[in-house]
């Protein structure tokens, strides 16, 4: 009984701190997705529900959630909203699209979230599709040679004790737009504690995307991209595992590296001297 006392105390202790984690400062990410509001998020809603939309504090289609959804026929408390607007180029060099990010109607599974992809056509809106689970919430345009805009997009989530960051491209012009692979991710353990064994913990890893920024020189048609990144690893014994659980464990020491990204024409890889420090996130 003591130790199924201590399992569930464990488990409140990492949801805590997972909690914790997900409250903490984001990176500093040059994001050209403004909020809803400062998106015209309202005029371009209009498009996806006539009638129901709500302008308030949020911005949201008013009812039940759209087929095309996780939660489709369900009702959420706060609708289905929209939490930025990115717009650009995204079909064509001259098309004028936006990108609304929604959430509200998804579960955990598809991050909470999804994209409108909306087209500008005989002065009005189309939409064009909705897609669960890409998140544009965080995105930088990035121009092709032709005048047509990829994305760069942070993303990331919190889950048992586990905060993950992430940078991904995005065409929207692809048959099949999603996130992919992310070329970069910097998986954040702390809040784990070891996992549940309480005897034989594992290590935990404090990690976390702290800067990105776009250069001046391009490779295969888009910028390079700088990443500076924080990371530390640590062995954990029972004593700290209790203490991680009990909410008293100092910080992990951790080290800043500074990474480059580079475009390959398909995608983007660190370049050679970031190499083996990319590696290291990958392999925590």
């Amino acid at each position: 009984m003591k130790h199924l006392a201590g399992f569930a105390a464990g488990l409140l202790g990492i949801a805590a701190l997972a909690t914790a984690q997900a409250k903490s400062p984001g990176m500093v990410f040059p994001s050209d997705s403004p909020p809803a509001a400062a998106g015209g998020a309202a005029g371009l809603l209009e498009s996806v529900c006539p009638g129901k939309v709500l302008a308030g504090k949020a911005v949201a289609c008013k009812g039940a959630c759209p087929a095309s959804t996780g939660f489709a026929g369900t009702t959420e408390p706060d609708g289905w909203w929209v939490s930025a607007v990115t717009r650009g180029h995204f079909l064509s060099p001259s098309s004028d699209d936006a990108a609304l990010a929604m959430a509200g109607c998804e579960p955990h599974a598809a991050n909470f979230g999804g994209t409108v992809l909306l087209t500008s056509q005989a002065g009005g809106w189309k939409m064009r599709w909705y897609k669960a689970g890409l998140i544009t919430d965080q995105c930088h345009k990035l121009p092709r040679e032709d005048g047509r805009d990829l994305l760069v997009c942070s993303g990331g989530w919190t889950g048992q004790g586990i905060t993950s960051m992430s940078l991904f491209l995005i065409d929207l012009a692809a048959a099949s737009p999603e996130e992919g692979k992310p070329f970069f991710r910097a998986e954040d353990s702390t809040g784990a504690c070891g996992g549940m064994d309480r005897d034989h913990p594992g290590p935990i890893a404090a990690a976390s995307i702290d800067k990105v920024a776009f250069l001046d020189r391009k490779t295969g048609g888009l910028p390079a991209i700088s990443v500076t990144a924080s990371f530390g690893r640590k062995a954990m014994t029972p004593a700290q595992w209790q203490s991680c659980i009990d909410g008293k464990l100092p910080p992990t020491p951790v080290k800043t590296y500074n990474l480059e990204f580079q475009f390959d024409g398909r995608e983007y890889k660190p370049v050679p001297a970031s190499a083996a420090a990319a590696r290291l996130f990958e392999e925590q």
